[in-house]
Parts: structure tokens; C-alpha cells; sequence
């Protein structure tokens, strides 16, 4: 009995003190959560258990715990980490078995193997079982967070050179070296594994099969719990789907929705989305190099706004933009199949309606913001990338500077009511590749981007302001930028979500919308999310409907400027919380 106890005591301070290492190494500086720790010690307990009556279906129970314990942990890796990093939203709390489903699973593919005779067909059954782990892991190993719903959209987003410019930049010797222990260690289980002999104890033989039998139960009361990849899978899909019902439920968005043509207001209108832009990195908001020379010398006119307490609703495009253009945003429940577009709106007020996008038409697997300005009359985008298009070679060319749109716009027709939304990739990573090299004036890469944004941006409004009807040019970025993790929301910081927005309206507007203008200029200092785009837009158009919230309109006197109202990350965080007000 004392050898049973402390054979159970040994392996349970081995099993534990390796999960923890694991944890925290995997972690590599990043937070952890210290609850995991103790969390699990009734896991570790439960699984110390199950290793030693698993081990007594063999006779080389030693060889048997030093395979079950490799395979158990590489099986664990990405849900470790996840564990780990604050809640992971896929623990269950009610029974104490979280790894159980785990440890029967390496347990049944030890006994698979122990009946394979050839390494090879052994070392191609531990890769396709694994390969979903290799596939998580490398993620995080490049990257540096970890595999989410979110994560996955933003990829299916992202256009093939964008990807492997991430790739470029962030794989690594270290990461390479990580990447190989994980290789490594399948080739190590092909090599060295042994065929395990059988306990002919019938007593100890009968008690294992009946003790492993429990834990197979136990291991299927979470199983759903712990399904991580099944739950990304669907978190993803219903993302997926809820962006193509949007397409697909165009009549029933639209039914009952009309605007007044008689009060909308003529001339051309212009938004332009800006990306990836931080504003403490343009002069204009006070940064200390001269990154915006033309936004600063716009900043001293009349005409010009611009807004300083701007935040996203989000820190990744796909999110920020299914609310930034549509009727739904954080303040209500609007869902985003029934959220009509501020293109669909002013469609129906008998506006002209334009796209002009140097943003991918289509990422690997076909971008899902797309979708959302199908239905603008005229479209143009500067490429249409993905593995798909490129190879019918429609790929995009290594530097599409946003100087690219410049010539398209005199290509476009205007009507008497036009909008024209310009969608630039301003400050979007890899930053020396949104720039030519004549814009190399400073250190950091970043800011020579923002220097040619602000380029950019001048040339825009300059080319404008030429057509007789020009009545405003609004700007507004999708979210900012950490100079660390880009805009990684598992890397979240309040930098990736400050964003500059501005607007500058033409004489003939504010003399004819004095009111509108005052509003503006009266809430220059208030909180505004982008998601609130939609109603600010309305306003300034004069598309009046059903579905127009004047409380979330900046440029009207109901404006509800309440900070404590004001939210961001899909309405998960406050805030005056999160920027300590």
C-alpha cells in the first residue's frame, strides 16, 4: 500500500510540475493566468490516477507512463496555453475532469500503436492526429498569441501577400528551432517506441479495464467543453454565415426602410477608411515628429474638424467594418444580416454610389467584407488576390502604394448625389511596403507610412475639391496600432484602438448647414466609436429613416455624449474603465 502511495505521489508532483512548466514556458512572457495553477490540481490528481491503472495493463508500465506522458503533452500544447492565458471560455468549472478526454485519447493511441509494426505508418498516424495541434502551435509560435475565431477570420481576410509577408517577418531562427522540437519529438515516439507486453494478471487486468472504463465516462461528461477546435470551427463558421446571409437578405433588410429624397442633400460626399492608424503618430494630434505637414496646415482652416476622443469598436478590420458601414453597432441589437449599410441607404435616397478600395477584393478563401459594398453602383478595387486569383495571375503587385486610386478617381461618374467611399491600406503591416522610398524620412517604418498617408490623404481632398459639388471629405480610420503587437486583440492595448477622425466640409456646405457644422464643432471633444459611422452619416446626408438614431449621431443636438456610456472590443470593454477616466 505505502509503494502504491508513493508511486501515486511521485507521479502526481511529476505530472503537475511538468503541466505548470509548460504553461508558463509556453507563455514566454506573455500574461498568465495564476487560478490555472491552482485549478487544476484536482485534474492532476485525477489524471495521476488513470496513468497508474492504465500502466497495469502492461508489463512495462515505466516505458508505458514516459510514451503516455509525450503524448498526452503534445495533445495538450494548445490547450495549456489557452488554459493559461486568462479564461479561455472552453473550461468547464462543474467537473473537476477537464483532461480527461485527453488522457483517454493518448491513452487508445498507445494501444493503436502498440499493434503498428512499421515506423513509418506509425509516424503517419502521429502526424495526422497531431497535425491539428502542429497547426495551432505553429501559429503561436510565429505569432506569439494564440489561435482564436477572430484570428481565423482575420487570416481568411488577408490576401496571400500579406500573409506571407507575416510569415516573412515574424518566422525566425528561435521559431523555426520550436517548430523542429515539435517534429522532433513525432520522430522520437516512431523511433523509440516499443511494442508493450500485455499484464496476464487477470485480478490487476480486470481492475485497469474497469478503472479506465469510469474515466472514459468521465472524460465524455465535457467532452464539448473541451473541443476546442470544434469551437473554433463554429465560432468561425457562424461569422462566415452571418456575413453571407448578409448578402442573401438584402430584400427582407431593406422592406419597410425608406428615406425622403426631397430632404437628402445634394453634391459629393466623400469617406475615406483609413487603416491600421494610430493617432499619436501624427502630428496633427500632437506627436512630436512631423508626420502629417499637409493634415496640420488642413487642421488651421475653418473648414476642418478633428475629433480627439475617436476609438474603433474593434482592433481587426473584419469586425470593425460589419459595424463601421451598417446599422448595427455596439449600442443596440441589431443583427448584421438586418443591418442596412449606409450604401443601401443611400441607394434608396436616390444617391450614386461608389466604392474605390486598395483592399484586397478577395482574401484566400474570399474576403467577407466585400460583401458589404456589393451593392454600391460603381466598384472598383485596385486588385483581386488570393491563391485562387493568383493562379489565373491576378495577383497583387509587392507595393500597391494607395497613390494607385488617385488616377481611378477621375474614371468614376459622379451624379447630382454622390457617395464615394475611399478604402485605403494606409498603415497596414508590412509598414516600409506602404510607402516609396522617397518617404523614408524617419527611424521608425511606421512613421513614414503615417507620413504617406498624410500624402495620400491631401491628394485626395486636393483632387476633390476641384468638382464644383464637393460638400465634405470625412476620415476615420478601422482601429489603430501597438508599435509591439500590431492589432492583435489577444495582445489588446488601448493603442489599437485611438484612431484619428476628422472632417473637412466645403464653404457651400457649412453656409447652407450651419446647425450641422455647430453640432460638429460643439463635440469635438466627445467620445465617439467608428461604429457610430452609420448615423453620422445619415445626418450629414439628410438620409432620415426609421432606423436613424439621432442619439448616436455626432453631427446632431440629441447627440448622447455620456462617456460612461461609450464601449469598444464588440461592447467587452469600457471605455472610461480601460483609459482610467
Amino acid at each position: 500500500m505505502k509503494n502504491q502511495i508513493l508511486k501515486f505521489g511521485t507521479l502526481f508532483l511529476i505530472i503537475y510540475i511538468s503541466f505548470i512548466a509548460l504553461g508558463y514556458l509556453l507563455a514566454r512572457g506573455n500574461f498568465v493566468n495564476p487560478l490555472a495553477a491552482k485549478f487544476f490540481v484536482k485534474d492532476m490528481i485525477i489524471l495521476s490516477l488513470f496513468c497508474l491503472a492504465a500502466a497495469e495493463f502492461w508489463l512495462e508500465r515505466t516505458k508505458f507512463l514516459l510514451f503516455f506522458g509525450i503524448i498526452f503533452l503534445m495533445i495538450l500544447l494548445p490547450y495549456t496555453l489557452k488554459f493559461f492565458q486568462g479564461s479561455s471560455g472552453i473550461v468547464s468549472r462543474e467537473v473537476s475532469a477537464n483532461f480527461a478526454v485527453f488522457s483517454f485519447f493518448a491513452f487508445i493511441l498507445i494501444v493503436i500503436l502498440n499493434f503498428i509494426r512499421f515506423k513509418f505508418l506509425r509516424f503517419l498516424i502521429l502526424l495526422l492526429i497531431l497535425l491539428s495541434d502542429i497547426i495551432f502551435l505553429s501559429y503561436f509560435f510565429i505569432t506569439g498569441a494564440v489561435l482564436s475565431d477572430v484570428a481565423i477570420i482575420s487570416m481568411l481576410d488577408t490576401n496571400f501577400n500579406e500573409a506571407t509577408d507575416y510569415i516573412k517577418i515574424n518566422l525566425n531562427f528561435k521559431v523555426i528551432l520550436e517548430i523542429s522540437v515539435f517534429v522532433l519529438l513525432l520522430a522520437f515516439l516512431t523511433l523509440k517506441f516499443r511494442n508493450f507486453t500485455l499484464n496476464k494478471n487477470k485480478i490487476v487486468f480486470k481492475i485497469s479495464l474497469i478503472l479506465v472504463t469510469i474515466f472514459y465516462f468521465l472524460s465524455q461528461m465535457n467532452l464539448n467543453e473541451m473541443n476546442f477546435y470544434k469551437i473554433l470551427y463554429k465560432m468561425t463558421l457562424s461569422h462566415i454565415q452571418s456575413v453571407n446571409s448578409y448578402k442573401n437578405n438584402y430584400e427582407s433588410r431593406i422592406n419597410g426602410i425608406s428615406v425622403d429624397k426631397n430632404s437628402t442633400r445634394s453634391g459629393l460626399f466623400v469617406l475615406v477608411i483609413g487603416e491600421s492608424q494610430n493617432k499619436n503618430h501624427m502630428s496633427v494630434y500632437g506627436y512630436e515628429k512631423l508626420t502629417t505637414p499637409h493634415l496640420n496646415e488642413l487642421a488651421k482652416t475653418k473648414n476642418a474638424l478633428f475629433f480627439q476622443n475617436a476609438f474603433s469598436n474593434h482592433t481587426l478590420t473584419a469586425q470593425v467594418i460589419s459595424q463601421f458601414i451598417t446599422s448595427k453597432n455596439q449600442y443596440n441589437n441589431i443583427s448584421l444580416k438586418d443591418a442596412v449599410s449606409i450604401i443601401e441607404l443611400a441607394n434608396l435616397g436616390g444617391f450614386e454610389t461608389i466604392y474605390l478600395s486598395n483592399q484586397a477584393k478577395y482574401g484566400t478563401f474570399g474576403s467577407p467584407l466585400s460583401a458589404l459594398f456589393f451593392d454600391a453602383k460603381q466598384k472598383i478595387w485596385s486588385t483581386k488576390i488570393g491563391i485562387i486569383a493568383r493562379i489565373d495571375n491576378f495577383y497583387r503587385p509587392e507595393a500597391p502604394y494607395d497613390e494607385i486610386l488617385l488616377p481611378k478617381i477621375d474614371e468614376l461618374k459622379f451624379g447630382e448625389k454622390t457617395l464615394l467611399i475611399i478604402h485605403l491600406m494606409a498603415n497596414h503591416w508590412i509598414y516600409e511596403k506602404r510607402y516609396p522610398k522617397n518617404f523614408e524620412k524617419f527611424a521608425l517604418k511606421y512613421d513614414n507610412a503615417v507620413l504617406y498617408n498624410d500624402f495620400i490623404v491631401d491628394k485626395i481632398l486636393k483632387k476633390l475639391q476641384k468638382f464644383p459639388n464637393f460638400k465634405a471629405l470625412i476620415y476615420c480610420s478601422d482601429h489603430g496600432e501597438d508599435m509591439k503587437f500590431m492589432h492583435d486583440p489577444s495582445k489588446f492595448s488601448v493603442s489599437m484602438i485611438e484612431i484619428p477622425f476628422f472632417i473637412y466640409f466645403s464653404d457651400n456646405f457649412i453656409m447652407q448647414n450651419g446647425d450641422i457644422f455647430a453640432n460638429l464643432k460643439a463635440n469635438e471633444n466627445s467620445f465617439f466609436t467608428n461604429d457610430l459611422i452609420f448615423d453620422m452619416m445619415s445626418g450629414i446626408l439628410g438620409l432620415k429613416s426609421k432606423i436613424y438614431e439621432p442619439r448616436n449621431d455626432i453631427s446632431n443636438a440629441l447627440y448622447d455624449d455620456n462617456k460612461s456610456r461609450f464601449k469598444t472590443m464588440n461592447a467587452t470593454k469600457n471605455l472610461i474603465e480601460i483609459l482610467k477616466f
